[in-house]
């Protein structure tokens, strides 16, 4: 029976290894990209090695991740690079980030005409930061025309989408009365559906809300729980109205410099 030179033979296990391992990195999926960038961002050369491996094999969300790697590094050049190529090939994340950067002039020149053009892509595609970041754009009309009722629009399209950061937009838009007149009410329900969500910004607008009794019931007790859950999910506008409460009495507290102290270091 003929058999193999050994040269051949490790040749085709080469061969069938290497060619085993594209189709894994072309088959990668965002939780092993993003578990890859974790563990390169952690340190580990051979995450590293496997995310730039399934990005040079056009993956999309490897490419993605890779930028992301690279963005969390301050690599803004090649973070741009990565996600500019994720992008191309219509990944709805990359092309957010794209706008991102266009945005913040990271890795690229700031272009907001630019940014407004990778966000719509993106929020196209469903993608809920992309519709929250493009409902800023026109909520400041940076890139595209003022339009708050656009802005609404898109805060609830990404808010619908799970976007925690959106509920909070849309209680501001009710608040300020942009685009429409002002409702306490309805911002106070907005606000509190974004503090559920664990935005601290949002727990801190509902505190402001019960102290000042705007679209519900005015209660020192609910302001001061909100404030100091908020204060401890890290909103320095709640740890800095604890400071004024506990120096000088107020929201039903007694007068303590020793926790004014403690929430004045805290946020500073």
């Amino acid at each position: 029976m003929p058999y193999l030179n050994k040269s051949i033979f490790y040749f085709i296990i080469v061969l069938t290894y290497g060619l085993g391992m594209q189709a894994a990195w072309a088959d990668m999926d965002r939780q092993q990209a993003r578990e890859l960038e974790d563990q390169a961002y952690d340190g580990d050369p051979s995450a590293l090695q496997t995310l730039q491996q399934a990005a040079n094999q056009k993956n999309a969300t490897a490419e993605e991740w890779l930028g992301v790697y690279f963005m969390d590094k301050k690599d803004y050049p090649d973070s741009f690079t990565w996600n500019q190529k994720s992008a191309n090939q219509g990944n709805a994340y990359g092309e957010a980030n794209l706008g991102y950067m266009y945005h913040n002039g990271l890795g690229v020149s700031k272009d907001d005409v630019q940014a407004v053009s990778w966000y719509q892509k993106a929020a196209e595609q469903d993608n809920a930061l992309a519709e929250y970041d493009l409902g800023w754009m026109y909520e400041k009309g940076y890139g595209v025309s003022q339009d708050y009722a656009r802005a609404m629009s898109l805060y609830q399209k990404a808010a619908a989408n799970g976007y925690y950061l959106a509920p909070a937009n849309i209680g501001n838009l009710y608040y300020k009365g942009r685009g429409m007149t002002k409702d306490y009410n309805q911002a106070f329900t907005w606000y509190q559906k974004g503090a559920s969500l664990g935005d601290n910004y949002a727990e801190w607008a509902v505190a402001y809300a019960y102290e000042k009794g705007q679209g519900v019931t005015q209660s020192d007790d609910e302001a001061l729980q909100w404030y100091e859950k908020a204060a401890d999910n890290g909103n320095t506008d709640a740890m800095h109205r604890l400071v004024d409460a506990y120096q000088n009495g107020e929201l039903g507290l007694k007068v303590d410099m020793d926790k004014a102290a403690y929430w004045f270091e805290q946020a500073n």
